[in-house]
């Protein structure tokens, strides 16, 4: 390779600059990784991402890797996080993973595709700026992108100081039950991961905040209306949501809990990409300084994993804060993650069965 080429693939992993062109984005099923020979470092051919990113995030990003890696052809299957890990789970029942690389909001996912062994363990450059908290020790996966429960209300009927400032308090005192709504964990893999850290792995929680009155069902956009429209007082929704809203114009105040859920947007290689090289270059796009700021999203309501990209808002705490309001034991995730069938029933057993 020569040193025009050499060059062009160091740039293409360190990446600083957004572009302006389209990926392919497919709504199936990709057709899965093709594979490409090893021995040749230059980034090229296919690469399959399977991501639960906001489609304007992806956009941006595919945008960005024809500009920077000019010779790959990224193809983006792109749902919500349950869809991804199902769309997953029916590719190895199969025989093989149709992604070369995963970016999705699920840390339970991640763990559990590491404990099978269905990760490819890379370090990126991009890694080294990220706090340690984020970044598996085994090098399996790393947050891209971090997520945020927080409590919204109504600016016009419920008063700021009257707002729970624990988010634990708010999903398990009773007092609180019947003003509450919350995301269905059945669907949402957000709502399951605050559960399981809430309930610190026992679920049983769920069921006697529904017999309280909470009302635990559908995602954010479900959880906002019932706020918005008076039904519910306070709503547990993604930090990224209720600021969507106000940022609309809606009357949403919004308080981020002492002791707030984050949830890391995990990025990984699957060990069956048939392009590892390819797939490296694209992750390390993602975890580049350019690839972080457009993990923020368009209108920059996200935190990017690098801590050096600005907060969502001026009232929103920064990344290192939020990440020490509450320490989780990964041996509660890891355990969580490969739990996943108990969880849900568990989750059936405490929502949907009748009192």
């Amino acid at each position: 390779m020569n040193g025009a080429r050499q060059a062009a693939a160091v740039g293409f992993a360190l990446g600083v600059i957004a572009a302006t062109l389209g990926c392919r984005v497919e709504v199936g099923a990709p057709t899965g990784p093709t594979t490409v020979r090893s021995d040749d470092a230059t980034p090229h051919g296919k690469v399959v991402l399977y991501t639960s990113a906001y489609r304007e995030v992806t956009d941006a990003l595919g945008r960005l890797a024809k500009e920077r890696l000019p010779e790959v052809e990224l193809v983006v299957f792109q749902g919500g996080s349950e869809k991804v890990a199902s769309r997953l789970d029916a590719d190895l029942a199969a025989g093989r993973a149709g992604a070369d690389v995963l970016l999705v909001s699920d840390p339970l996912l991640s763990r559990r595709l590491k404990a099978t062994g269905e990760l490819l363990p890379f370090v990126s450059p991009g890694a080294t700026a990220i706090d340690r908290r984020l970044v598996d020790f085994d090098n399996a996966f790393v947050a891209a992108r971090v997520s945020t429960m927080a409590v919204a209300y109504h600016q016009q009927q419920t008063a700021r100081e009257t707002v729970p400032t624990r988010l634990d308090a708010l999903l398990t005192d009773a007092r609180f039950a019947g003003d509450v709504a919350f995301g269905d964990p059945l669907s949402s893999g957000t709502a399951l991961f605050t559960s399981v850290v809430v309930g610190n792995g026992d679920l049983s929680f769920l069921g006697r905040l529904r017999r309280g009155g909470a009302s635990i069902g559908g995602g954010n956009a479900v959880v906002l209306q019932k706020v918005l429209s008076g039904e519910r007082r306070f709503g547990v929704v993604l930090l990224e949501n209720a600021l969507l809203a106000r940022a609309r114009g809606e009357a949403v105040g919004i308080v981020v809990p002492d002791d707030a859920v984050v949830i890391p947007g995990d990025v990984a290689i699957l060990k069956d990409t048939g392009n590892p090289v390819a797939a490296r270059a694209v992750v390390d796009l993602i975890l580049s300084p350019a690839g972080q700021a457009l993990m923020r999203g368009p209108d920059g309501r996200m935190h990017a994993a690098d801590p050096r990209q600005a907060p969502p808002d001026d009232d929103v705490p920064d990344l290192a804060d939020l990440l020490n309001r509450r320490q989780v034991a990964q041996a509660l995730l890891e355990t969580a993650a490969t739990q996943r069938k108990t969880l849900l029933s568990d989750v059936e057993r405490a929502v949907l069965q009748q009192p």
